[in-house]
């Protein structure tokens, strides 16, 4: 939790920062005192940057690359009454590690809407393998991880107006879908390994907040953040995901940000307690 916090103040001064930008620097002294003086001015004032005006209807999608890193613990429920699960197995990965062991990737997400409502998602799918580190005491040597996970976030939200038509502010609920095929390798003595693999799926409701702050007419900056599980099926989970964005033309555009997921779930032996995060570089479509 304490990178959750430290991720989120970062973030939050980079937008606050962004924000205070203004490309209007010109000064009358920069001008000599002339006829034309004043058809320049007029010039500079009609390129000023002013808000677009919102349509009723919108969506945008971006295809993005998440850098990966990632470190927690996970275990799998084992069907023996005197040992119901694996050792607790402690896997950390760097994001160098992940660009080594990634086997798939897929990543999207977007947004749908209609006047002040909007439909929100986020899908991701990692195939990844990591070497994990095990209890002494379990008899085991080491222990690897081969991990499917596919993770998706679908919200109903409501835009909340603003005196500033720049920025756009959101709040929404909905749910986290998390769905893994966990496979754990355990070594032990004379190069013996134990496999376990069990599937499992769950539903995190999910309340948060999007605001978006249009700098100017290329540029704006975003923050994301929210909280969730609340018991229902994971303990806690939370997710983050900032960063600054330029609009190359009037439908695309390409972001740099960071995003941040933790997952705190325990149920029926099924552990799965991680915090995953890194930059992320996206590129999208807007109408």
């Amino acid at each position: 939790m304490k990178t959750f916090f430290v991720i989120l103040f970062l973030v939050t001064f980079a937008v606050t920062a962004s924000s205070q930008y203004s490309t209007d620097n010109l000064t009358e002294k920069n001008f000599k005192q002339s006829s034309i003086k004043s058809d320049i001015l007029s010039d500079i004032s009609s390129t000023h940057y002013k808000p677009e005006k919102c349509k009723d209807i919108s969506f945008n999608v971006n295809l993005y690359l998440w850098a990966l890193s990632l470190d927690g613990v996970t275990a799998l429920p084992i069907n023996n009454a005197s040992i119901p699960q694996t050792p607790v197995t402690s896997v950390k990965m760097g994001f160098s590690d992940a660009v080594k062991y990634v086997k798939m990737a897929a990543m999207i997400e977007g947004a749908f809407r209609f006047k002040n409502y909007r439909f929100l998602y986020d899908v991701d799918y990692m195939k990844l393998e990591y070497n994990g580190k095990v209890p002494l005491e379990s008899g085991f040597l080491s222990a690897k991880l081969t991990a499917k996970q596919f993770s998706g976030d679908f919200s109903l939200g409501y835009s909340i107006p603003t005196k500033n038509k720049n920025i756009f502010l959101t709040g929404y609920a909905g749910t986290r879908v998390t769905s893994l095929n966990n496979t754990l390798d355990l070594l032990y003595e004379e190069q013996n390994v134990f496999s376990a693999n069990k599937s499992k799926t769950w539903f995190d409701p999910i309340i948060g907040a999007d605001i978006t702050l249009n700098l100017s007419k290329h540029w704006f900056s975003y923050l994301k953040g929210d909280v969730g599980g609340f018991g229902v099926s994971s303990k806690f989970t939370g997710s983050l995901l900032g960063g600054a964005g330029y609009k190359i033309t009037e439908h695309f555009n390409t972001t740099l940000g960071i995003k941040y997921l933790y997952i705190n779930y325990d149920k029926d032996y099924y552990l799965w307690k991680v915090n995953q995060y890194g930059l992320l570089i996206s590129a999208g479509y807007m109408f």
